[in-house]
């Protein structure tokens, strides 16, 4: 057998009602477990709010895609996207280093 990708994606029909749909996280779980097994990364599509971020980032989920990040964006603003985020990101270290 020749792995010939290192990621797995969780569809958003699986995200939306975690963690509160049982069915959901049973699948969320299992997705999870099994790309640990294998050595992949999975990329959680969907993730919409708050709630669905901390569960699946304490299930230690690496990657995230949703409205909960951003919108869609055209590619061209990425990068401006990209440096607002760095930017962003020293302001809070600096305030935790007063």
């Amino acid at each position: 057998m020749t792995k010939t990708s290192s990621e797995l994606k969780i569809d958003r029909s699986f995200i939306t009602d975690v963690p509160n749909q049982l069915d959901d996280v049973a699948i969320v779980n299992s997705i999870l477990s099994l790309a640990k097994a294998m050595g992949l990364s999975v990329l959680a599509e969907g993730v919409e709010n708050n709630t669905q971020w901390q569960y699946l980032n304490s299930l230690n989920c690496e990657l995230f895609q949703g409205y909960y990040f951003s919108k869609p964006i055209p590619a061209s603003k990425i990068e401006d996207l990209i440096e607002q985020q760095r930017h962003h990101q020293l302001i809070e270290k600096d305030d935790d280093d007063q």
